[in-house]
């Protein structure tokens, strides 16, 4: 009973893997462990994209600041127009940002220690 509520909640999670590129073949008759699995792997894509995100971030700040970088990457028009997009990026939004890379890191510790520990 509790499988099947947990795996129609999944339904949701599957088809964000879809669209992200990622076809699982995951029905009700599949074992627990690959939908722990799968929960993993997207709370583990959510925490590499927030990494990035944070990292360009810095880079770009870094890149605003020395003007020889900045006027030798002023050449390319798709460059400029992603600088100019981090430069407009609050300090919200980086909090926002580092704030989910840290909770989606801390649940896949946090899952993964419970259940080497078995504590599930």
């Amino acid at each position: 009973m509790f499988y099947k509520k947990n795996f129609y909640q999944m339904k949701e999670l599957i088809e964000l893997l879809k669209l992200l590129g990622i076809h699982v073949n995951i029905n009700e008759s599949s074992s627990p462990i690959l939908l722990f699995a799968c929960s993993i792997l997207v709370l583990s894509i959510i925490a590499l994209f927030c990494f990035i995100n944070i990292l360009l971030y810095f880079t770009i700040l870094y890149i605003t600041d020395n003007k020889l970088l900045l006027d030798k990457l002023s050449r390319y028009v798709i460059l400029v127009k992603i600088i100019n997009l981090y430069k407009q990026t609050r300090i919200a939004y980086l909090l926002f940002e580092v704030i989910l890379f840290l909770v989606s890191l801390g649940s896949v510790i946090w899952l993964c220690s419970r259940v080497v520990y078995g504590l599930m």
